[in-house]
């Protein structure tokens, strides 16, 4: 499976965002949907579906070790 890999600086200019906590910014991190497989260098995005809440999973991301997620 691709995995994009971005900066979370980059991160931040697309979306527009704000870090909330300490992070180095320029380290390099893959984009990931699914708590089920999420590492250390996977950033969680939480999306939302007409089913599901990404939102709903975010505590199981940091648990899972990810170091950032994007959320609304």
């Amino acid at each position: 499976m691709f995995k994009p890999s971005f900066t979370i600086q980059e991160l931040i200019e697309i979306t527009n965002g704000e870090i909330v906590g300490n992070i180095n910014q320029t380290t390099s991190l893959t984009i990931s949907t699914d708590t089920r497989t999420i590492t250390e260098k996977d950033c969680y995005l939480a999306i939302c579906g007409a089913t599901f809440d990404g939102h709903n999973f975010v505590e199981v991301a940091f648990n899972s070790n990810s170091k950032l997620a994007v959320i609304d």
